[in-house]
């Protein structure tokens, strides 16, 4: 999403260069933005110095509310660029600074805030030249498939405004072909490695200028071989069995479920046990929120935070959605989250409240047999069954299969933009991979972990060659489950289901 907030600052300097004369309106809402919501977001993020959790919630909130105000004001005059690019990057970096308390992350937390003292300044000069410096213009901006942030299987359509007659295809800002449009549609074919993508559109006249533009970021080419949701009709028991001997050869309590879509196969071991669900059910979260948010969450102001839980599994982020979506955090169970859980299947599964910020690993807990569930320290859990449910109902609804909006509520465009969304999950830090070893190199895994001191947990959907395939694993240690055992049990368990 950063990247995104750049390109759109880009963007905007390059229109107001090319500004004519008079007042912009948006020059009030810029400056009404940063007046209305900069003292606020620096008394909040003074506030939050302390490490208190309460106050890092509201520092982010603050900051938050800020970036998307001053995003809001877009596009601006010319003599108002200065400030809206300052004011942009501000917001941002006090974002960051509160990320870096929850992550948690000493060096970026201190790095943003070195460039909230410097940006301050910036903005403050800037504030003093806004206003009367040119009128704001901007290219129309259309729709096109996919939206971004949203998975696809290779298919990019768009409609030019009246007067388009060809479409220039740009990737990552570099032209790449250029095509004659059939009643204003462009359609074409996307190949090459599956990863995300930068796709931009501009639909010429017949003199070559630039009539509309049409814009997807991060949009996740999968192989076309992914496009299936076979449910589990039959055990695969010679798996089943090997998953057995894998569980029983990690140390502690693991739990493990295997869905092949291709073969609508299904094998596990222990996997109706209940774990402590830590991060995992923040998928309740994109499920309700993405729906509530209607056909085009990517143009929502929730739509960074939204992205913040499917990267990094953001708590401020999760809270802040469940505040302004949800229950709010004063409640003991979040109406929208296990609104989403349930709209993806889940049955035993919960949201208790909010996160507290902060992912500091929990103390560990006392060790439990091998196959039982272990001894829960918190309401909010959820078993290897549940997970491998909820990722079964997001495949469903992007293929999309007959019934799967009824069943979860999701349109296509939704579905995919989730699992867009956890394509694009971080793999730094806590947050890496606890599968992908035991995938071929390359392969696209949409995947959400969550994780405490005694316990890892992952739930993917792997899109190999052969088809999809659907891991979660799930293991706890009353000693404490380490990132590399976790690792070792989601590669041999990725290697056998794949």
């Amino acid at each position: 999403m950063r990247r995104r907030a750049q390109v759109i600052a880009a963007g905007a300097a390059a229109v107001l260069l090319a500004s004519g004369a008079g007042a912009s309106a948006s020059d009030a809402t810029l400056q009404r933005a940063v007046s209305s919501g900069l003292d606020r977001a620096l008394s909040a993020e003074a506030s939050a110095q302390s490490g208190d959790p309460t106050a890092v919630q509201d520092a982010y909130d603050a900051a938050r509310d800020l970036q998307e105000a001053v995003r809001g004001a877009y596009p601006v005059s010319r003599s108002c660029a200065p400030l809206f690019r300052g004011a942009t990057a501000l917001a941002g970096a006090l974002v960051r600074e509160q990320e870096g308390f929850d992550r948690p992350s000493p060096s970026m937390r201190t790095s943003a805030r070195g460039k909230v003292a410097t940006l301050r300044e910036e903005v403050s000069r800037a504030s003093s030249v806004c206003g009367g410096g040119g009128r704001a213009s901007a290219t129309p901006r259309v729709p096109m498939r996919p939206a971004s942030g949203e998975a696809f299987f290779g298919s990019i359509v768009s409609r030019g405004p009246a007067g388009s007659v060809r479409g220039r295809i740009l990737v990552a800002g570099r032209p790449w072909k250029d095509l004659a449009l059939k009643n204003r549609t462009l359609t074409f074919r996307a190949t090459g490695q599956y990863r995300s993508y930068d796709f931009t559109i501009e639909f010429l006249d017949d003199g070559g200028q630039v009539v509309g533009r049409a814009e997807a970021l991060d949009a996740w080419l999968l192989p076309e071989s992914g496009r299936v949701a076979r449910p589990a009709a039959r055990e695969d028991r010679a798996l089943a069995a090997q998953l057995d001997v894998i569980a029983r050869r990690t140390p502690g309590t693991v739990s493990i479920w295997t869905q092949n879509l291709q073969r609508g196969t299904f094998a596990g071991a222990n996997a109706g046990a209940k774990f402590p669900a830590a991060s995992t059910v923040k998928l309740g979260v994109l499920a309700g929120a993405i729906k509530r948010l209607g056909a085009s969450p990517e143009t929502s102001p929730l739509y960074y935070d939204l992205k913040a839980i499917a990267n990094w599994s953001s708590n401020l982020a999760a809270n802040r959605i469940v505040k302004r979506l949800g229950s709010g955090c004063a409640t003991a169970r979040d109406q929208l989250a296990n609104e989403g859980l349930r709209m993806l299947g889940a049955v035993s599964s919960t949201y208790t409240g909010c996160y507290i910020v902060g992912t500091e690993l929990q103390p560990s807990m006392p060790a439990a047999p091998a196959t039982s569930s272990p001894p829960l320290n918190t309401q909010r859990y959820t078993t290897a069954q549940d997970l491998g449910r909820m990722m079964f109902s997001l495949q469903a609804a992007a293929v999309p299969t007959p019934g799967a909006r009824r069943e979860t509520g999701l349109s296509t465009k939704q579905a995919r933009q989730i699992i867009g969304l956890l394509l694009s999950s971080q793999q730094t830090g806590e947050n890496r991979s606890l599968l992908a070893a035991g995938a071929p190199a390359g392969t696209p895994i949409a995947q959400k972990n969550g994780w405490l001191g005694s316990a890892r947990l992952s739930a993917a959907i792997a899109y190999a060659g052969t088809g999809p395939v659907i891991v979660t694993i799930a293991q706890y240690s009353g000693g404490g489950v380490s990132l590399a055992s976790a690792q070792r049990l989601g590669s041999d368990v990725m290697s056998a289901a794949r």
